[in-house]
């Protein structure tokens, strides 16, 4: 008997497997772009001119993102699908997200907040897509949505508001929901 790729599961659940991938190519280069301007933040931050707090939660969050990003990659290739060669097209799947001024410390964190609450309405779309259809995928996109909506905790913790984050900063790229679904021969 055939064993069925993943890519042939999910379509015999009705979901349309390009579409997916697509959304999921979609994403990966968002957790991409916001790896890529959250290092620059790091850097950035280093200088001295922000809160060492907010740079310290900057940090926990680049290493997670690159972790998504990662995440995200096995999944696509797990369903027969593929990252494009050229960044400048992952960039535009990605709607190209801005770069944050990171010489000021309130443009820093409305970057941070906006950047975390696209990231927690993505995966919630994902989730209603792949839901009782996905499970693999589903799982996934569901870890990811905690693990963002954590991130925004963290700064609006950062910031005095109301609310904590359960997972609390200090895991420097862990990914306590995500880390579960990485394949086995995964480096950390």
């Amino acid at each position: 008997m055939k064993r069925l790729t993943a890519r042939e599961i999910v379509e015999r659940a009705g979901l349309d497997a390009g579409d997916l991938v697509g959304r999921l190519t979609s994403a990966a280069g968002q957790e991409f772009a916001t790896f890529y301007h959250y290092t620059i933040m790091e850097a950035a931050c280093s200088t001295g001119a922000v809160d060492q707090r907010l740079s310290g939660i900057i940090a926990d969050m680049r290493a997670e993102e690159r972790r998504h990003f990662e995440t995200l990659v096995e999944r696509i290739y797990e369903l027969d699908g593929y990252m494009p060669a050229d960044i400048h097209v992952l960039m535009d799947l990605a709607g190209r997200p801005e770069a944050p001024n990171v010489d000021d410390e309130s443009d820093l964190i409305t970057a941070l907040l906006d950047t975390e609450r696209r990231a927690v309405d993505t995966y919630a779309d994902l989730c209603a897509l792949t839901e009782g259809k996905d499970h693999r995928t589903y799982r996934l996109v569901l870890a990811l949505h905690a693990e963002e909506g954590e991130h925004e905790a963290w700064v609006r913790e950062f910031l005095g508001e109301e609310g904590r984050a359960r997972i609390h900063r200090g895991f420097r790229g862990r990914s306590p929901h995500v880390s579960r679904y990485r394949s086995p021969g995964s480096t950390e």
